[in-house]
């Protein structure tokens, strides 16, 4: 599993932006604990992820893109 920050770096590439809420926030219940959203429009592109979901949503098909060495 990726680095927070690796998270970060990997939603900014795609023009997304990390939002991490916390648990007393109002905002966790409606999104969940992270959500990534449209730098662009700064609108909401994916809600509740868990720490799974981010990785899921950033890095899938990374592996299948990369070159072998």
């Amino acid at each position: 599993m990726h680095s927070e920050s690796q998270w970060r770096y990997r939603a900014y590439r795609k023009g997304l932006r990390l939002v991490k809420y916390k648990e007393a926030s109002t905002a966790y219940v409606k999104y969940g604990p992270y959500a990534l959203v449209e730098q662009a429009t700064n609108q909401i592109a994916v809600a509740n992820l868990d720490a799974e979901g981010v990785e899921r949503e950033l890095f899938a098909g990374a592996d299948a893109t990369a070159k072998p060495a």
